[in-house]
């Protein structure tokens, strides 16, 4: 489910949706006027630390490989927020790109596979003559 239907259905949030198609000027008002900003839109260093609130939460989930600069570990990774100096001191909590959601994300990928093979087979477990514990 999208999150913020979940925002929505599970803590009466407002939310605002911006997208490619948002005006430059309705994203930096969006995201100045949010608690938690969370960026997925693929567009390195799209969201500028000067657009976010004081004392925003920020979520990066874009993750941009560049690899026509090099580093040690191979192409360089970019988030969808500038993370610079600017908005580390403006924010209260920030999510590195790479670091931050990757980790958090395999772990509930994870959790769905497990949850959706114990609901397909929930019939051949209660069936099997022999108990296995999952």
């Amino acid at each position: 489910m999208p999150l913020n239907l979940l925002l929505l259905q599970r803590h009466d949030a407002s939310t605002k949706v911006c997208h490619s198609n948002t005006s430059h000027n309705d994203l930096i008002t969006s995201v100045g006027e949010a608690d938690i900003v969370v960026a997925c839109c693929g567009v390195p260093k799209l969201v500028k630390g000067k657009w976010l609130k004081e004392g925003a939460t920020v979520i990066d989930v874009g993750i941009t490989y560049n690899e026509t600069t090099q580093n040690q570990a191979g192409c360089e990774i970019f988030g969808d927020v500038d993370f610079d100096e600017e908005t580390l001191q403006k924010v209260s909590n920030i999510t590195p790109v790479p670091g931050g959601v990757g980790p958090m994300t395999i772990t509930m990928l994870m959790n769905n596979v497990t949850h959706g093979w114990v609901r397909q087979n929930f019939d051949l477990i209660l069936n099997d003559t022999v108990y296995r514990a999952l």
